[in-house]
């Protein structure tokens, strides 16, 4: 399989996590509309520092987790139940959220934005989970390169969600409930695709 395969698969998976508007997302779009376009920039890429950190670690110890699972039919039965977990989540998902002020603070911006992600641990166990389960598809990360490769397409798909963020600040700022509804709606929708699908699989 190809590295731009790896790329690609990393890309648009850690892009669809990224979409939910959340803590990082908010941040982004806060320092955007008080402090500027260029606050936003370096707070997304602090953020993308650690996706790429978080991402690393995962594959780098996901045969320990590999070696612990005996059935692959377990991890498609988890993998189903995840997805669809997921997909009702975000779909029945409240859409109540509030974009606080930050303050006056102006600088370090590339270190609030590598704090503020390492606080979020769930990156480490979302990742190794759906390497897992990318294994049972012909995915192998069993050389640098690899991970090397699907580390960085992770780290480049948040990092266009949240450049993405950081362009559309002042509109979502306006319309936070309605796009909040739509993009939670949106991701609830792929992931129970994915839940279908992983149900197919079974059959």
């Amino acid at each position: 399989m190809s590295l731009l395969i790896y790329f690609l698969v990393a890309f648009l998976l850690s892009a669809l996590g990224s979409m939910p508007i959340g803590m990082i997302s908010l941040k982004v779009t806060e320092k955007t509309i008080h402090d500027g376009f260029r606050s936003g920039v370096m707070v997304s890429l602090g953020a993308t520092v650690i996706e790429f950190l978080y991402t690393f670690i995962a594959l780098s110890f996901t045969d320990f987790f590999l070696d612990n699972v005996s059935v692959n039919s377990t991890i498609n039965l988890v993998a189903m139940t995840v997805f669809f977990g997921l997909g009702f989540y975000h779909l029945f998902k409240r859409t109540n959220t509030i974009l606080e002020s930050g303050g006056e603070y102006k600088s370090f911006d590339f270190i609030k934005g590598f704090l503020l992600a390492a606080m979020n641990m769930l990156i480490i166990p979302f990742w190794i989970f759906l390497v897992i389960w990318l294994k049972n598809y012909g995915f192998e990360f069993s050389t640098e390169i690899q991970i090397l490769v699907f580390s960085t397409g992770s780290a480049l798909g948040a990092l266009s969600i949240f450049l993405l963020y950081t362009r559309l600040g002042k509109y979502i700022v306006q319309r936070i409930q309605k796009v909040a509804f739509y993009t939670n709606k949106t991701v609830g929708i792929l992931f129970l695709l994915l839940g279908i699908y992983q149900f197919i699989q079974f059959f």
